[in-house]
Parts: C-alpha cells; structure tokens; sequence
C-alpha cells in the first residue's frame, strides 16, 4: 500500500468497542506514522480526547448529514479504517469515494456457536481481529494491549489513596446484569471498601444496594460522574468487578485485574478482558454452554437471565482469589 499520510477511523458507539480500537490508533501511529481522524458519536468523543496518536475527533450525531460529510471531504484523506461495518459506515465509505479497509466480524461464526453451539475454527478476539484488518498496510500488533488516557485536570472527590474496589453493576440489557440480591450478599460479607460504578439507570439499584447490604463502607456513584472521572476511580482501584461492559474494557486498559460475570453472553464471542492483569478470572453461568445472544438481550433458559445463577459464594471466593 502505497504512503498514507492521513487515515480516517471510525467507529460510532459504544464506550467498550470504542475502548477496543485503542490499539489501532497506537499501532498505526507509531509504525506508519500517519495523521489519524477519528469519527464518533458525540457522547463518546471524551473516551478519545485525551489520546496522543490521534490527530482531530470528527463528531457525529444521529445522521450523516452534509455539513459533516463536506467537513470530512475537505480533509482529502488517503484511507478509511472502518471499524463499525454496518449500513451508515457502508453509505459514508460510497459517499467520500474513499479506498477502505474493514475488519472481519464473524458473524456466520457467531451465528454457528449460539445457534449449534459448532465452533470449528473458533472466534479470534474482536481486537485481534481489528489489528488483522491492516496486513496489508504492514502493520503489526505490539502486545500491548488497550489504551485509556485521563485528562490531567480530571479529579473526583473520594480518598483514592485508600485501597477500595470498583464494582460496574449496569449492563445494556437485564440479562447482562447480575441481581440486585447477588450483589447484596457479596458485599454483605466484603471487608473493604467498594465503590458502585454505573450510569443513571443503575442510580436506585445503587441506592438500593447500600440500604440492603448495612455496609458503611459501600459508595454510590451511580450517575455522578462522568466517563473519564469513572475511568479515574477504575485506574485508581485495587480490581473491579463488572457484567460484560464498556466499563469491563476500561478496566483492562489499565490493566487491572477484574472479575468478570457471563451469562447470556460468553467471552468465546470475542469481548473478554483484552491483555489485562493476568489476576482477572472470568465466572460464567454456563461454563460449557454456548452463548445465548450476540448481545446478551435473550436468555434460552431464564426471562431474567442466566447470569442469575452465579452464586455469592462464586463471587466471593473469586475475591479471595485475585487478591492473595
């Protein structure tokens, strides 16, 4: 491939898959040398901001409209990286007549394993599978895993000198999510202090779990912060316990050890803990079954999800585990 001196990455949503593409950015930066434009959703653009291999984030909203794409034409890029692959990245890459590159999203894998629990060949991970997308630019992965950069100026109004753990408890979907009682009951027993992550959805589960669990050392911050101070309380943590997450990613950027809880979905899917601390330990409610959904919005045996079953005990010992 021939000099690219700028490339145009996008990837639209969410806060992990945007987490996710980090190591693209650093790789492409560092070996090819390139000035690199990122386009996203406007809600996700703080993720990026602070990051030093990108060049200019490029914002958008709900539609391709022509401000945008005649902002983007002027930049006479040499490539588009399309790590989202889908109908709007599609019209955009026809729209700016752009040579493109995408990556493999294996679906007709994921397809086979969820639905005949066949899985031949298996499915690389999600980032893998973004670095394999730029062979033929010469690129090649350098093993080190995700990025999170917090602004400086980013400060949240809680001891962090003290050793505390972070717990995500919200999730797209209910079947995502561990109970409100499973929570409960692990930290019932928890002798240090856990700080409960989350957006406004999960402020009165928050509120809940500390008026169940009689724990004074139990924080809500549920809805209080934003992206990058919730990174900020991530970075500064002993380990996080989180559902499958944006913020589960965050946690494997700064390489922390995490407990992570599968139901409906299963790491064999491509999105577990990406290079993380090798403390982290995966707890499954079906450790040799197959994944229920793609995203975790179905459960083939439970309306509530199967998540449900992972039992305190699990957890707790799990604790135990990651800290010896």
């Amino acid at each position: 491939m021939s000099t690219l001196k700028k490339i145009l990455i996008i990837r639209f949503s969410s806060i992990g898959d945007i987490i996710l593409t980090t190591p693209v950015l650093r790789i492409l930066k560092k070996q090819k040398h390139a000035e690199l434009h990122f386009l996203t959703k406007t809600p996700y653009a703080c993720l990026l901001e602070n990051n030093p291999y990108l060049y200019k984030i490029h914002l958008i909203d709900k539609y391709l409209d022509d401000d945008l794409l005649t902002s983007l034409a002027r930049e006479n890029f040499d490539l588009l990286i399309d790590l989202q692959k889908n109908l709007r990245s599609f019209r955009l890459k026809r729209l700016l007549k752009l040579s493109s590159v995408s990556f493999c999203k294996s679906n007709f894998k994921k397809w086979l394993l969820i639905k005949l629990n066949f899985r031949p060949y298996g499915i690389s991970h999600v980032v893998n599978r973004y670095i394999d997308s730029l062979s033929s630019m010469g690129v090649k992965d350098d093993g080190q895993g995700l990025d999170y950069f917090i602004p400086a100026q980013i400060q949240v109004d809680f001891p962090m000198e003290e050793s505390f753990l972070a717990w995500s408890i919200g999730g797209s979907f209910e079947q995502k999510k561990l109970s409100l009682n499973q929570v409960v009951e692990v930290l019932s027993q928890c002798k240090q202090s856990v700080v409960l992550l989350g957006g406004k959805d999960e402020i009165k589960q928050g509120e809940d779990i500390i008026r169940l669990c009689k724990n004074p050392t139990v924080y809500n911050f549920c809805g209080r912060l934003s992206l990058n101070q919730t990174a900020l309380m991530i970075q500064r943590s002993q380990l996080l316990l989180s559902n499958d997450t944006g913020l589960m990613h965050m946690g494997a950027a700064f390489k922390k050890p995490i407990i992570s809880f599968w139901g409906c979905t299963q790491p064999s899917l491509g999105f577990a803990p990406y290079r993380t601390s090798p403390n982290s330990i995966e707890i499954s409610a079906r450790p040799l079954g197959r994944p229920c959904s793609k995203h975790g919005k179905y459960c083939r045996t439970s309306a509530e999800g199967c998540i449900k079953n992972i039992s305190s005990k699990q957890i707790y010992l799990a604790l135990e585990q990651c800290q010896k």
